[in-house]
């Protein structure tokens, strides 16, 4: 059990800020628990306190007393649409790099805060080996190229700051039944319930990494069952087993078919098959399992077996 903990906490219209939130509310005592969000405030629980916030964190300042007494900041919003940020590359800086400039400079002067960022493993150039942190970076869009640049940023602050940071890779992330975000499981799910074809870009024989939410929320919370920190680090946080995306399809469509649901889907191959698409990625989460005690515990058919039996109902 946690105790006597001040957790801040951005992005709930997020996910995985909603199942780390459910977690926390589980694992901690005498805590208190600050949410941003950009929607109306609800009624707040007796640990939880939540902060209406605009997109651009313009009223942080309003909250800086707040902050310097916090133990651990997740900043887990972000603007996460690939067109959006290909076709608004202003606006996104503003939304995700501007306003995190934000944040770091009000936490700056907190000497116990721990601050953590959720970033993206696709910021690493394509291989077919395995990648470790310290493997070669390459941007090939405008939103992993901000992802790389807050992850600069904060590695700047670092250098006068009085946080510890902590910058999370994470693969693909999915466990959720929100279809409001971009989330290719889910969107090819939804087409192979409804029985509409499914659309895949090039060839469908490139890596991804798929890692289940639950396990992200538990690796969110290793973080704060954690005493000592460096002053600067970065972890990929992923589930050590890639699969092709046709496999990932065909193993969608047996986990229906034995739920008896039909299946009678067709697979459509685009022409669209440039370097972002193609991109392999294998890893193995080495460094954060011995730092922190944590290790992925749902294999993807069991994950995808449970979002299937719910979606079936």
């Amino acid at each position: 059990m946690i105790r006597n903990k001040k957790i801040f906490i951005t992005g709930l219209n997020g996910s995985i800020a909603k199942k780390f939130i459910i977690l926390l509310e589980k694992k901690t005592q005498n805590s208190k628990i600050y949410v941003s969000s950009r929607s109306k405030t609800k009624k707040n629980k007796r640990n939880i306190k939540h902060i209406k916030l605009d997109k651009y964190y313009s009223k942080i300042k309003n909250y800086q007393k707040i902050i310097n007494e916090c133990d651990y900041f997740f900043h887990l919003a972000y603007q996460n649409s690939e067109s959006f940020a290909e076709d608004h590359p202003y606006e996104d800086f503003k939304i995700n790099v501007q306003s995190l400039m934000k944040i770091l400079n009000i936490a700056k002067n907190n000497r116990k805060l721990t601050f953590i960022f959720t970033s993206t493993v696709s910021i690493y150039k394509t291989s077919k080996k395995k990648i470790n942190e310290k493997s070669e970076i390459k941007t090939l869009s405008v939103y992993n190229f901000h992802k790389y640049f807050c992850e600069n940023l904060i590695r700047l602050y670092s250098l006068f700051s009085k946080n510890n940071f902590i910058i999370l890779r994470l693969s693909n992330v999915y466990g959720d039944n929100d279809k409001r975000k971009r989330d290719f499981l889910l969107h090819c799910m939804e087409n192979i319930k409804h029985g509409k074809s499914l659309n895949i870009y090039g060839s469908g024989n490139y890596y991804r990494d798929f890692i289940h939410i639950n396990d992200i929320a538990l690796a969110l919370l290793k973080i704060i069952e954690k005493r000592n920190f460096n002053k600067f680090s970065i972890y990929n946080i992923c589930s050590g087993s890639s699969i092709t995306i046709k496999n990932l399809i065909n193993l969608l469509i047996k986990i229906f078919s034995k739920a008896k649901h039909n299946t009678s889907v067709k697979i459509k191959f685009s022409k669209k098959n440039n370097k972002l698409i193609k991109r392999n990625f294998f890893s193995k989460p080495i460094k954060f399992m011995r730092e922190f005690n944590w290790r992925p515990k749902i294999k993807l058919s069991n994950g995808i077996h449970n979002l299937v039996k719910k979606s079936v109902r």
